[in-house]
């Protein structure tokens, strides 16, 4: 069952079911994963967060954490959620499968997750998909019991070693440009 935030105006009630969007960003809980690039997903949600002034607090229910918030774009307004799974990568459709009820439609969640394929800066956007050898996509494809949902591949570049830190260099890099994809996500999903 879809859960709903609902807007009285004036005295008049108008009730206004919100459209919600969710961007669940993919890596690994723990201070020595955070600089490698299974970790993209985790940094360009806290990146987002700051962007909208948007408050992630720890969330039991959701295995993570979670913010949400109103927001205002050509003068729609929706809701935007964001996650952060606390599950590890290879279980995070334990963390998106609850959320998943929150929308109308799979159409309105975002995977964002690393890819070591791409190059660093590049991105691929797209509705669905196969998992690509990806534990974290595979899990979420799972769970899910789909492969339809929207899901951004962030490019990471190869690294040498597993587990190894990329540079700030290469993390705003990577970071510009899927702000830059979630973005025109977000226009294209409230246009």
């Amino acid at each position: 069952m879809m859960k709903s935030i609902y807007r009285i105006k004036y005295l008049n009630i108008i009730i206004i079911r919100m459209k919600r969007l969710i961007i669940v960003g993919l890596g690994n809980i723990g201070k020595r994963y955070e600089k490698t690039p299974h970790n993209i997903g985790f940094n360009l949600i806290y990146t987002l967060s700051y962007k909208y002034n948007l408050t992630l607090k720890k969330n039991l229910e959701y295995n993570g954490m979670y913010g949400e918030k109103v927001i205002t774009l050509n003068q729609k307004e929706f809701i935007l959620g964001l996650l952060i799974p606390w599950t590890f990568m290879n279980n995070s459709g334990l963390a998106v499968k609850k959320v998943a009820p929150l929308l109308e439609s799979l159409d309105d969640l975002l995977i964002c997750t690393d890819n070591k394929d791409l190059s660093v800066g590049t991105n691929k956007l797209k509705n669905q998909g196969r998992s690509q050898h990806h534990n974290g996509i595979a899990s979420i494809d799972k769970h899910l019991n789909t492969q339809i949902y929207p899901r951004l591949r962030i490019g990471t570049g190869k690294v040498k070693v597993i587990n190894e830190n990329m540079t700030d260099e290469n993390i705003k890099k990577c970071l510009e440009s899927a702000i830059i994809e979630c973005i025109k996500w977000i226009h294209n999903k409230t246009g």
